[in-house]
């Protein structure tokens, strides 16, 4: 992906947009890359890509150049563009690339722009609501994800007609914290989306040991889906309360941990005080390392949470 400098428009027009679209169409007929999806916004682009001759640099670098070079002289202006070179991350699991693609196909969606993916016509969802489509989107890829989605057979009709969600929107926010994160190390979007427990645990770990009480961390989960799990999940594990305030505890320790929020914004939001989340906060890092009932349940309440907001993804 890649965006405009200095939060300018991309994409002035129409013309601008198709003008972009027949570079990249170029890379393809050039053997440099395949295109599996894409969307075109006013500011920014989101592709998704491969390159089986690792010639990705050489086609962006082509695409981006010569659409500055064309953008510049009808503008009459000078200078760069875009923002940066570019910025890709490569996809190496199966949920990570079904959350990237409804990620995509649902950017004009959350942006207000149309009311379902397949009436935008810059983005890869109107063309595979219409085959064929054009001749340089490679569609086997998605179709094939699709398929089974659909009965087992792509059709075109179900792609990209379902309307957004009230959960949409924190999906994507959870989304697009994570693609423009520096690391991919925690992976917390495939940890959310998995099914076993034990991948949640870990990741419930990994940021207890970094996790600071005031320094933001990737919204993940959202915080009113938290509290709604939190009453079934300890409920299933009724030895949580041998933990004071379990209820409490766990609030307080997911809203910072999955909800990417700080200690003063949950007093805030709980009505506590500052002084009573702290020891919450500190009260849920001792019962997750040693009351396994209380462990259970805090995992128990991200999976319930993750699959209410991530479902989309897998309509």
């Amino acid at each position: 992906m890649n965006r405009a400098v200095g939060r300018r428009p991309l994409f002035d027009s129409d013309a601008d947009m198709r003008r972009f679209e027949s570079l990249l169409a170029r890379a393809v007929d050039d053997g440099l890359i395949r295109i599996h999806a894409y969307c075109l916004m006013t500011t920014h682009f989101h592709l998704v890509t491969e390159s089986p001759e690792g010639r990705l640099d050489e086609a962006m670098h082509g695409a981006q150049g010569n659409f500055s070079r064309w953008f510049n002289q009808l503008s009459d202006r000078p200078g760069p563009l875009f923002r940066n070179r570019y910025h890709a991350k490569r996809i190496e699991d199966t949920d990570y690339r079904d959350a990237v693609l409804w990620y995509i196909d649902r950017n004009p969606v959350v942006a207000g722009i149309v009311a379902r993916p397949a009436d935008y016509p810059y983005g890869s969802a109107f063309h595979y609501h219409r085959p064929p489509g054009p001749r340089w989107l490679t569609r086997t890829l998605v179709e094939s994800i699709a398929a089974p989605r659909h009965g087992g057979t792509f059709d075109p009709a179900r792609y990209g007609v379902a309307p957004a969600g009230a959960s949409d929107a924190r999906c994507w926010r959870a989304l697009d914290a994570f693609a423009n994160s520096s690391t991919t190390s925690a992976r917390p979007i495939v940890t959310v989306l998995a099914p076993r427990p034990e991948h949640i645990e870990r990741w419930l770990d990994a940021n207890a040991q970094k996790a600071d009480g005031v320094a933001r961390r990737i919204q993940m989960l959202d915080a009113e889906a938290i509290d709604r799990a939190i009453p079934e999940a300890i409920a299933r594990h009724s030895d949580a309360y041998n933990v004071t305030s379990a209820a409490q505890c766990l609030r307080v320790g997911l809203h910072a941990r999955c909800a990417g929020s700080s200690l003063r914004e949950i007093a805030a939001l709980t009505g506590l005080s500052l002084g009573t989340v702290l020891r919450r906060a500190r009260d849920h890092l001792t019962a997750m390392a040693a009351v396994p009932s209380y462990r259970a349940a805090a995992v128990e309440v991200v999976q319930i949470g993750s699959a209410e907001l991530y479902a989309p993804i897998f309509r």
